[in-house]
């Protein structure tokens, strides 16, 4: 009897150790993935934003772009 416990308990050990990495959060790939696409989200939503660069107030996109990408 001693033993079924003892493998019960081994068992629910192992069961929490292996189901930890789920409540860390995010992967280190995983929030780099994340950081990324909110970066690249950012740039094309400020490529799409008119810019006044000129004295006619004339939107160029062509200049929008080159100016935010890097």
């Amino acid at each position: 009897m001693t033993r079924l416990i003892e493998w019960l308990l081994v068992s629910l050990i192992a069961l929490v150790l292996s189901s930890a990495y789920l409540l860390d959060g995010p992967s280190d790939l995983e929030a780099i993935q994340a950081t990324a696409d909110a970066k690249n989200d950012a740039i094309e939503s400020a490529a799409m934003q008119p810019i006044d660069t000129g004295a006619r107030g004339q939107n160029n996109q062509q200049t929008i772009v080159a100016a935010v990408r890097p």
